[in-house]
């Protein structure tokens, strides 16, 4: 199979849109497999105004240097299938008896109201089955990642299946007082309410499943969600004037993060792959922050405008995720455990106003 591509650009008239297209055929034994004509530029219109000029001439180089990189792109294509680089293609199998994908779920509590205060605990069970995964069928099945010869001209066979499954067991306590006069000495309204949840969530396989036979021979391992324990605190309390200040507090021991581990050697069978296994040592991972001061302005007859100022990850923490997880087969790696990326904005604010009516 052989693939060409050539970059055809429009014609330009004045007062007429400038546009280009990225033209791609592919030819199979001499027959046109399939065309695509792909724009890749956007419109600009010449003007008699001298601004507008240089705005069309400005968005006509945008386009030639949109242009270029689509013929450059494609051309790397053609070499790498000119050159039989290219991976051969795989067969992917789907079976007729596929299940849908179910969840069963079972959830009980008990609550108990003292005075003004509420307490609830709740557990929480969650299964799923028949989830959808791909695996390798001709892969040997001792263990190893080992794979058995593929059909002529083609790559590795992928058999789907419904064998993922996955589980959340979870335990809550809750406290809860509304927002009242209660408990308050200086005749200031207040509430206030706690949450602590800990929770297991796992699953048994993933979308692709190159480490172990078969989908059910994969162990159960921590999902990329599961965070063991958590803490949400709010509060709110109404001043003089009718000024609301609230917050919003989150505490969370964070997620987990996959590890390679090629200390004993880096054959496919001597790499160790514990996926969501790793863990941060911090107490509290995920530490966030926010608060928010606002007012209602009443305009009768029911109609008001409420103004609010908004302030979140008050104190700027630094909540990251994605660590490295990587084990050399020699020497150490001065980046392990280090995050890669963030998992919540850094501090902002915001302002807004609503009217209501």
């Amino acid at each position: 199979m052989t693939a060409r591509s050539t970059w055809a650009p429009s014609s330009r008239a004045s007062g007429s849109p400038t546009t280009s297209s990225v033209i791609t055929t592919r030819r199979c034994s001499g027959a046109l497999a399939a065309t695509t004509i792909a724009p890749c530029s956007t419109t600009a219109w010449t003007r008699s105004t001298a601004s507008s000029t240089r705005s069309a001439r400005s968005g006509s180089r945008r386009t030639a240097c949109r242009a270029r990189a689509e013929t450059r792109r494609a051309q790397g294509l053609d070499q790498l299938i000119d050159s039989g680089a290219a991976p051969p293609p795989e067969i992917y199998l789907l079976n007729n008896n596929i299940k849908p994908l179910h969840t069963d779920q079972f959830s009980g509590g008990l609550r108990q109201q003292i005075g003004p205060i509420s307490a609830s605990g709740t557990l929480t069970y969650a299964r799923s089955k028949n989830g959808l995964g791909y695996y390798p069928a001709n892969r040997v099945a001792t263990g190893t990642r080992d794979f058995l010869p593929q059909p002529a001209g083609f790559g590795n066979v992928i058999l789907a299946t419904d064998d993922r499954e996955s589980r959340y067991t979870a335990v809550q306590v809750q406290v809860d007082k509304p927002l009242n006069y209660d408990f308050s000495d200086y005749g200031i309204a207040w509430g206030a309410s706690a949450a602590y949840t800990l929770s297991w969530a796992k699953e048994r396989g993933d979308v692709f499943n190159f480490d172990f036979p078969t989908i059910e021979d994969s162990p159960w391992v921590p999902t990329i969600t599961d965070e063991r324990n958590r803490v949400v605190l709010t509060g709110i309390v109404k001043f003089p004037y009718d000024f609301l200040l609230s917050t919003f507090i989150q505490l969370g021991t964070g997620l987990p993060y996959s590890i390679t581990d090629q200390s004993a050697g880096t054959a496919p069978d001597q790499v160790v792959i514990r996926r969501n296994g790793g863990r941060d040592d911090k107490v509290w991972e995920f530490r966030q922050v926010d608060l928010r001061v606002g007012k209602d302005f009443g305009l009768g007859a029911g109609h008001r405008i409420s103004a609010f100022v908004e302030c979140f990850n008050v104190f700027n923490s630094k909540n990251f995720g994605g660590q490295n997880g990587f084990i050399p087969f020699e020497g150490e790696n001065a980046d392990y455990g280090r995050p890669t990326r963030l998992v919540a904005p850094p501090r902002a604010v915001q302002l807004g106003a609503a009217y209501n009516f």
